[in-house]
This record gives C-alpha cells, sequence and structure tokens, in this order.
C-alpha cells in the first residue's frame, strides 16, 4: 500500500492538530502553575551560575515587569557614576560561590512570600559555611495572571545591618545617591 497526499489535504490530520493543542497547554501550563518556591530557585540558582544581567535577560519571566524595568536600569549605571550596582543583589555579597535554599512559603490570594537562606559555599580555598538555620532573605512574589514573579527581595537585618529593600536601594541608585544600610 503506498501513501498519497491529495493537494489541499490536512496532511497532518485534525488528530495530530489536537495532540499538539493539547500539549502546548499542557507545557505552558506547568510553566505559569510553578510555585512561588520554584520562580525563586529559578531565578536565584540561575545568578549563582550566570550573574544577574543574564539572569535578568534568561529569566525574565521570573519577575514583575515593574521589578524587571528598575532592576535592569539600575544594572545598566556605569561604575564610577554618581552611583551604581556594586555587589550581587540576589545575594546581598560582592563575593561569589554562595548557596540558597528555600524555607518557608507564605500565600494569600495573588501574593506570596518566600523565605530565603543564602549563605557561603566553598571559596578561595575556604571550606563551606553550614547552612544557616535562619533566613536571611525573603522574596515577595505575586501572580499578575502568568503565575508567581518576584516583585521584590528583602535582605533581613543581619550583624549590625539593617534589613532593606532590593527595590527601594535601586530607586535611590537611580536618583545619583547610595542607599545606606547601616
Amino acid at each position: 500500500a503506498q501513501a498519497s497526499v491529495v493537494e489541499g489535504e490536512d496532511v497532518f490530520g485534525e488528530d495530530a492538530t489536537m495532540r499538539f493543542t493539547i500539549l502546548f497547554l499542557l507545557l505552558t501550563g506547568w510553566v505559569a502553575a510553578r510555585t512561588p518556591a520554584e520562580v525563586v530557585l529559578d531565578a536565584f540558582q540561575y545568578d549563582l551560575d550566570h550573574g544577574m544581567e543574564k539572569t535578568l535577560k534568561d529569566r525574565s519571566y521570573c519577575f514583575t515587569p515593574g521589578f524587571l524595568s528598575v532592576f535592569q536600569r539600575a544594572l545598566a549605571l556605569k561604575p564610577g557614576s554618581a552611583a551604581f550596582v556594586d555587589m550581587d543583589y540576589f545575594t546581598c555579597s560582592q563575593d561569589g560561590g554562595h548557596r540558597v535554599g528555600t524555607g518557608e512559603t507564605e500565600i494569600r490570594g495573588n501574593e506570596a512570600v518566600v523565605y530565603v537562606k543564602i549563605w557561603q559555599g566553598p571559596y578561595r580555598g575556604a571550606p563551606a559555611q553550614k547552612e544557616p538555620s535562619k533566613p536571611s532573605t525573603k522574596v515577595l512574589l505575586t501572580d499578575l495572571g502568568q503565575g508567581f514573579q518576584i516583585r521584590d527581595i528583602v535582605h533581613l537585618p543581619n550583624r549590625g545591618v539593617k534589613g532593606f529593600s532590593v527595590r527601594e536601594d535601586f530607586n535611590i541608585l537611580l536618583t545619583g545617591k547610595w542607599p545606606k544600610h547601616e
């Protein structure tokens, strides 16, 4: 038996089209249905592996449009100008080699908070620190209809340094001033 295609005939048929539609809906539904903790780990782990600029580009779907915009504008400030980004705002550090883990997650309607522990892994010959017992950061997320997205990162008070909002720091930097964390 030999198969032939008649001009104008649907080569794939209705069944193939239906299978593609179902597969598409399943895949896009899976992305939208990620938990807040999965979104946070996706962004933070990508930052650890690739840096802030690449994270904002390749993981833009993890951030609300407003937070992504202010983050990108702050990163565009040139070193040596009146104010600029001088640390990794995911880890609140100028050093590399960090590790990250999520803790408790609170969800209220379309808002969520994910508590994050960040600690120093092996770095420049020094051994890794132990995982902290308490979170150092809380990540605020909102669902604007496309799944949970990060709208701010808040580093909690630690060792004499007051806590601060990353979004607020960026807004201060964008005015040409340095944020104060004493």
